[in-house]
Order: C-alpha cells, then structure tokens, then sequence
C-alpha cells in the first residue's frame, strides 16, 4: 500500500480530531508499517523496545500477566484506528504487557522519539493519549477488583 493510502487511514481514525495534518505526515514519514500474521507476537512483557503502534487494519490483544494471580491474563482487544505501546514511550521503560496479533493485521510503527515529538508539540494529542492511558488503568482497576472479590471467602 502507498503512503497517501496510509494518510488516508490516519485521518479516517480517530487520530485526526487531535492532530494536524502535518503531524500526521510527521508520524508516516518517521514510522514504517509492518504486517504481521494472526497469533504473531508484536512485542513481549519486560521487553525494552519502546516503538508505539496505531493499528491500520485488524486487531490486536494486549495481555498482562497478574503475578498474584497464577496462569491469569488482563486481556483486551484494540481494533484498527486504536494506538497501543505508548505508556513504554512515555515512561522509557520496559513492556508492562504483552501485544499478539488477533488477527492478521497491518500496523502504523513509530519510535518512540518521533511518538514523544507529535505528544509534545500537540496539546489535543497529549490530552487525548493521557485519557486514553486513564481509561485503560481504570479498566485494569475494575478486572483486578473483581478477580479480588473472588478471592475473598463470603459469608
């Protein structure tokens, strides 16, 4: 697929309520698509890669590992226009989970450095993304409450 079918994609996102046009073609021209096959691991849990990714097409699910919690998964699924990878960007530090391909899909990848560039020169984007982090740890808060109440004996 040619740039110009990228930016096309981009801007059907929902990406293109917080960023300009220019910033959108910053983030193509520093980032590469790649493609990767269903069940196909995009990055691991602890790994020190800091790339973020927006999904052009497909879906993928993002997993992490409960370590009070023997053998469970917090697993959610993003779906195209979605960005994941991002808290790695911002916080430089390793993976805090897992992302798998769910199903054969084509991704936006971008380094970190270019990532951090667009969040700060775009006020609407930096919102967006900490609201976005925001949504995500309170959906992790929820899963982790209720594997809690679970645990603990009723009367």
């Amino acid at each position: 697929m040619k740039t110009e079918n990228y930016y096309q994609m981009l801007l059907e996102s929902n990406l293109h309520r917080y960023l300009p046009k220019e910033a959108i073609g910053l983030l193509i021209n520093s980032s590469r698509v790649v493609k990767k096959h269903a069940k196909s691991i995009i990055f691991l849990e602890q790994d020190n890669s800091r790339d973020v990714y927006i999904i052009l097409s497909g879906s993928v699910k993002i997993q992490k590992s409960i370590p009070w919690l023997e053998g469970k998964f917090f697993s959610v699924f993003r779906k195209s226009g979605e960005i994941f990878g991002e808290t790695a960007a911002i916080e430089e530090k390793p993976r805090n989970a897992r992302a798998m391909a769910e199903e054969d899909c084509q991704l936006l990848r971008m380094p970190d450095h270019a990532f951090m560039q667009v969040l700060q020169g775009n006020f609407s984007f930096s919102v967006h993304i900490f609201r976005t982090i925001v949504a995500r740890i309170r959906e992790y808060d929820l899963f982790v409450i209720h594997e809690l109440q679970q645990l603990i004996p009723r009367p």
